[in-house]
């Protein structure tokens, strides 16, 4: 799925089984599942991304965003209710890499077994961190997050009131991949 502007609300279904190949000197190794070159994604109510792989054969780019890429620039996505990135293969960010402005995570079922790849622009806009909690999420789950050397000393997570981003970094619901 390739997303050049506007808003994509994708509720339900599965994404699953696509290469992402750069060959020949053509085209970028990003986004083997779903490519947000602008504009904003939404993926709720019982949605499935898996198998997915982003490769490089040419080794000039790193493949990111096997599940999942968001381009640099000022695209949101969200992820909330019952939602699975799993199985999915890349160099950076095997289910997410998020590298556009706004990333907002919650709600009950939402499962990201793969990396999450995250290096947003902080400066660009004033806000609170680069993933907002926005919803409640099951602590007997683990995000494994991987940021740039940039973010050391910065929040990386924050949460909407009620949704207190501490109590699940504290419960190892996020955690950090080298």
């Amino acid at each position: 799925v390739w997303i050049a502007g506007g808003e994509f609300t994708m509720s339900g279904g599965e994404i699953s089984g696509n290469l992402c190949d750069i060959s020949e000197n053509r085209g970028e190794a990003l986004g083997g599942g779903v490519y947000v070159e602008a504009g904003d994604l939404t993926i709720k109510d019982s949605v499935t991304i898996t198998n997915n792989e982003a490769v490089s054969n040419q080794g000039r780019q790193t493949p990111a965003g096997g599940g999942v890429y968001i381009a640099p620039g000022l695209s949101m996505l969200e992820i909330k209710e019952n939602v699975t990135i799993s199985g999915n293969t890349a160099q950076r960010g095997a289910g997410v890499a998020h590298e556009g402005q706004f990333f907002n995570l919650g709600g009950t079922g939402v499962t990201i077994d793969d990396e999450i790849f995250i290096d947003i622009n902080q400066e660009t806009i004033a806000k609170k961190g680069p993933i907002d909690l926005t919803g409640p999420l099951g602590t007997d789950k683990t995000f494994r997050l991987r940021v740039p050397d940039t973010y050391i000393g910065k929040t990386v997570v924050t949460g909407d009131t009620g949704y207190d981003a501490a109590d699940y970094l504290e419960q190892g619901v996020f955690t950090q991949v080298e």
